[in-house]
């Protein structure tokens, strides 16, 4: 038996710009979302960092009797950043206060540290991309933990993720 072949037909130019035109429109919606709930992650693993940072030094400040150091305590990471290791551009890095620009040392006391975000050149000026996070062990007002976060610029991308009107050591 014989098929007739020639009165097949595929899809018209209208359908198939029809088609590309509602798959733009999707996308255009779920590409900035996506990007928001991957930058929403990556900020709640930096502070969940920041905190069993400074919870491994508690313990190694009751195993020593003494203030321990970065050297005694093995939640950091030694290249001094948390982040993408896939190239994106996005990534934090330890640093021994939120006002300082000088990465943590092994010596340095793991009471107090700070996750800067990466800076992106905008109009030849580099802006934070994320907030800094600051997390600090204060001895001086009974042991409280303290969090802190600076976003230094309207351009950040904030999300609400730090909040600098709310008082000092409760920002996030």
């Amino acid at each position: 038996m014989k098929k007739d072949f020639s009165h097949n037909s595929g899809f018209s130019l209208i359908e198939l710009i029809i088609v590309i035109a509602v798959l733009s429109i999707l996308s255009a919606v779920a590409i900035p979302s996506f990007i928001g709930i991957r930058n929403s992650a990556k900020v709640s693993a930096v502070k969940k960092s920041l905190v069993n940072i400074l919870k491994e030094c508690l313990v190694a400040e009751s195993n020593l009797s003494g203030n321990p150091t970065f050297n005694d305590i093995g939640a950091w990471d030694t290249t001094n950043s948390f982040g993408d290791s896939r190239g994106l551009n996005f990534g934090f890095t330890y640093d021994s206060d939120l006002s300082s620009s000088s990465p943590i040392q092994p010596s340095d006391s793991c009471f107090r540290i700070a996750a800067k975000s990466n800076t992106q050149d905008i109009g030849g000026v580099p802006i934070p991309v994320l907030p800094h996070f600051e997390i600090f062990l204060d001895r001086s007002d009974k042991y409280k933990v303290k969090k802190n976060c600076s976003a230094s610029n309207a351009k950040t991308i904030n999300n609400n993720f730090c909040d600098t009107s709310a008082p000092e050591g409760s920002q996030w």
